[in-house]
């Protein structure tokens, strides 16, 4: 938390503009990875190490790296206005939480894989090789920082280059073994007989005996209604011997399409790509059906699926983004479609790494927290958010500003919330100490910040 603070305080710096802030703020931003690295190492002792320390410590961490990199994002805008470098460093400033999101989302994985199936597959994937690449791009980010005193836009420009290099091994590498090593079928989430076998009474009553057990916001409204969709669509691909994987990269190449119609300076642009996006959300549902109807449920499936849902989302919030910038320039909007944008690989890093880390205490330990917060109380709110979402989405097209005002700031009042009580849960159940007599699994490296 330390490391965070004084990461806060040379942002501050650096927003300030003046002749001698940007300097004090690379000082107090060296100075804060170096508290991180301390930290980091005084987790581990002769005794042992705490669960929640080093959780809660990667996550300031990681949180202290984008304030800094969104207060050089705000300083290239108060210096230049709109040029080239203020939008590659929007793209320096979200790689880096998918660089971790990935990392974290590997581990994950393996431990999830490990609780259902008892196969061991090794979450420190980060040979010598790419740990060298890793620290190289880390080095020749910190030199361009330090030529940026004296050059500020040619040391900023090869800053992101090198950190929008780092972020994309480190997806590309996670993504690579992912592949290799997750190919293992889901028995469990084998199911019901394939969809063309239902008839529309038996998937209502599936849908409604879900809402009765449940609770009515066990999931969105809207999230239901995609199923029903989804349970109709199925036969189609089926028959036609579609793939859940191919479903799921279509579905994020329909979000990318929808982007890329959003952005198009045309009348019709936003009802269509919002058609797309609709299309594609519906993919969403159609894949995880998909694969337990054909018995092909696979731990890569449902890796790689999650992780396009997300970059497709983030497509569609950047495009959003975009269309607010090119009508209303940078107004109060903009910065807060682009604080929801920006949010996204954050909330499900928490997600991922709170995953992560009750399955990691679970294996050690032998208790028993559950990695994923779901059918609360506290959660349940969120499931009618998530349709008020949807709604502002379709007013958008009637009344476009206060619809996006109401669709960002919920989806910003959702994603806080999401991520304060993963936080408020991490404090309650990862405060645990694991000896050094029960094992060496200490001594493995901590997660790495890009």
């Amino acid at each position: 938390m330390g490391s965070f603070i004084v990461c806060l305080l040379a942002c501050g710096m650096i927003v300030l503009n003046m002749t001698w802030s940007w300097a004090t703020g690379l000082i107090l931003y060296f100075l804060s990875v170096n508290i991180h690295k301390y930290a980091s190492i005084s987790t581990q002792d002769a005794q042992g190490y705490q669960f929640y320390n080093r959780f809660i410590n990667g996550w300031w961490a990681i949180v202290g790296v984008g304030c800094f990199r969104f207060a050089i994002v705000n300083l290239i805008y108060q210096r230049y206005g709109f040029i080239s470098l203020f939008w590659f460093a929007l793209l320096g400033l979200v790689i880096t939480p998918y660089g971790m999101l990935i990392e974290d989302r590997y581990s994950a994985f393996t431990r999830w894989i490990f609780e259902q199936k008892k196969i061991y597959i090794e979450s420190d994937i980060q040979k010598w090789r790419f740990s060298m690449a890793a620290t190289l791009l880390n080095n020749a980010a910190n030199f361009a920082l330090l030529v940026s005193l004296f050059k500020f836009i040619e040391g900023i420009w090869f800053y992101q280059i090198f950190i929008v290099m780092s972020g994309a091994m480190f997806i590309f590498y996670y993504i690579y073994h992912a592949r290799k090593k997750f190919k293992i079928s889901d028995y469990n989430s084998l199911g019901k007989a394939s969809p063309q076998k239902l008839t529309f009474k038996e998937i209502f009553d599936e849908c409604k005996e879900s809402f009765t057990r449940y609770g009515i916001y066990s999931t969105s409204i809207s999230e239901k209604v995609n199923d029903i969709m989804a349970y109709y669509i199925n036969p189609f691909f089926i028959r036609c011997q579609i793939g859940a994987n191919t479903v799921s990269i279509s579905s994020f190449l329909v979000q990318a399409i929808a982007a890329v119609v959003i952005i198009s300076p045309v009348p019709w642009a936003w009802p269509v790509g919002l058609i797309l996006y609709v299309i594609a959300t519906i993919g969403d549902h159609i894949d995880g059906r998909l694969a337990r109807a054909t018995l092909k449920a696979s731990f890569w499936g449902k890796f790689i699926e999650g992780w396009l849902d997300i970059l497709g989302l983030t497509c569609i919030r950047m495009a959003l983004t975009w269309v607010i910038y090119i009508k209303y320039s940078f107004c109060m909007l903009f910065w807060v479609a682009l604080f929801s944008t920006l949010i996204i690989p954050y909330c499900m890093f928490m997600y991922d790494r709170y995953s992560s880390f009750a399955r990691w205490i679970n294996q050690e330990l032998k208790v028993n927290i559950r990695p994923y917060l779901r059918n609360e109380k506290y959660v349940r709110p969120a499931h009618v958010i998530v349709d008020i979402e949807r709604i502002m989405l379709l007013l958008s097209l009637f009344m476009f500003v206060p619809a996006m005002w109401g669709y960002f700031i919920v989806n910003s009042i959702l994603y806080v919330g999401f991520i304060t009580y993963h936080l408020y849960s991490a404090s309650l159940n990862f405060p645990v100490l694991k000896s050094s007599s029960q094992g060496e699994i200490f001594n493995r490296p901590l997660t790495s910040v890009i």
